[in-house]
């Protein structure tokens, strides 16, 4: 066994039907680069018995190997940090569980980072095979993430962690929209003010009950919106809880 330099972390979810494929992938992976590979599984959580194949595997794996299993399924950010966190190699590279990343690649990407051409290497993906719809739906959702969130986001990744725990823009959303519609019930109060004043509205009630509703739900919506900034400082400031935890760790 070569010195140990290159380490791949793979988040395992729902996977058992692609672990054989995959670890003939990971062999070839370890002949290529000189037999200086370690992998590292971490199951997060997963219904299905990814771990119990992969455990059974464990011992016919030619290269080093961690096998761990979170406690729960904590989502596959936080699988990959487990994953970096327990890696003994030098150089560390994240891969897909189904292959959706062609393995050829990262062995480009760490011979690339072990001759110093480059600090970091990212791919991109360019295509995948989805339903049409799925795709429009992703682009769409993407689009608006990097315009109006964090505009150097990469395509692809989980939508609601994305939305709220990384940004307070829901928020900053909803006290804009309180704004906004605090002026335009203004100006209606107004339009409708004037209009009874005049005689064009003859129902008695109408006029007060619909300032009332325009005005009162425009600047709840603002309220709302200043609290929540409020509790979204809190929140932020409250997180210590581990991003993980690891129920079982086991190594080749």
């Amino acid at each position: 066994m070569g010195e140990l330099t290159y380490s791949v972390i793979i988040p395992v979810y729902k996977n058992e039907e692609n672990i054989s494929r995959l670890l003939s992938a990971l062999r070839d992976m370890y002949i290529t680069l000189e037999k200086r590979l370690e992998v590292v599984f971490v199951v997060d959580g997963s219904p299905d018995r990814s771990f119990e194949i992969l455990k059974g595997e464990l011992k016919n794996l030619p290269m080093p190997t961690q096998l761990i299993a979170h406690s729960r399924n904590f989502g596959s950010f936080p699988a990959i940090r487990t994953g970096l966190a327990s890696a003994r190699g030098n150089f560390f590279g994240v891969m897909a569980a189904d292959l959706q990343e062609p393995p050829e690649l990262l062995v480009q990407f760490f011979k690339s980072l072990a001759s110093d051409e480059c600090d970091v290497a990212i791919g991109t993906r360019s295509a995948r095979n989805d339903p049409f719809f799925s795709r429009v739906a992703s682009s769409i959702f993407w689009g608006l993430y990097r315009k109006l969130v964090v505009k150097d986001m990469p395509e692809g990744g989980i939508m609601m962690d994305s939305i709220f725990a990384f940004t307070d823009y829901p928020i900053r959303l909803l006290m804009k929209i309180g704004a906004v519609g605090s002026l335009l019930s203004i100006c209606l109060a107004l339009i409708i003010a004037i209009a009874r004043a005049f005689g064009y509205i003859e129902v008695p009630g109408y006029a007060a009950t619909i300032l009332a509703i325009l005005i009162l739900g425009a600047l709840n919506l603002f309220g709302l919106g200043l609290v929540g900034t409020y509790a979204w400082r809190g929140y932020e400031n409250s997180k210590q809880r581990p991003l993980s935890v690891v129920s079982q760790k086991l190594t080749n």
